[in-house]
């Protein structure tokens, strides 16, 4: 740690453009599994952190590699995430109307579904697991690491694949 007396706030900005493309850079060159925008957002979290310190801060660019390190583990460790299902995502995906009188009762096999949900890819199975234990769009997108639109959209060909899938089976069965 260096010896320097605290700063005040005017000299955060200088610091900020000083050290930003460098801090961006060198974090790229370590989580080489980041996206350009998510290694940004990394980044402009450990800034964050660091201003919120700013005026107590010996080594304001060691603390700042620091935050930085600490922001990237944090965003890994979220996105490693599985959430446990306490819920049977077959079952929810499986569920038939109720009997209409003089119709045939519908029924679906819960273990089928299953079969056919492992066809399909593990982010679809991700998605359509949050959606069948009730995981608001909002907590989905956070999970997944994308905008709420596009968790929107995942959930909405996830389930277009599901049921392609179910079509494609109840065909064969005939």
């Amino acid at each position: 740690m260096s010896n320097e007396a605290p700063r005040d706030s005017s000299a955060f900005e200088p610091f900020f453009r000083a050290t930003y493309a460098k801090m961006l850079d060198r974090l790229k060159r370590r989580r080489r599994d980041l996206s350009h925008p998510d290694a940004e957002e990394v980044v402009q979290d450990a800034y964050r952190r660091t201003w919120a310190r700013w005026e107590e801060i010996r080594d304001p660019e060691a603390f700042l590699w620091d935050q930085v390190k600490k922001a990237s583990v944090d965003r890994w460790r979220k996105q490693q995430t599985i959430l446990e299902t306490p819920c049977d995502t077959a079952e929810k995906f499986a569920a038939v109307p109720a009997p209409v009188a003089d119709q045939p009762e519908q029924w679906v096999d819960v273990n089928h579904v299953r079969e056919l949900m492992g066809q399909l890819s593990e982010q679809d199975q991700k998605v359509l697991n949050m959606e069948a234990c009730g995981t608001p769009a909002d907590e989905r997108a956070e999970a997944l690491g994308v905008a709420p639109g596009t968790a929107r959209v995942q959930l909405y060909r996830a389930r277009k694949k599901l049921s392609g899938l179910v079509t494609q089976d109840e065909e064969k069965q005939q």
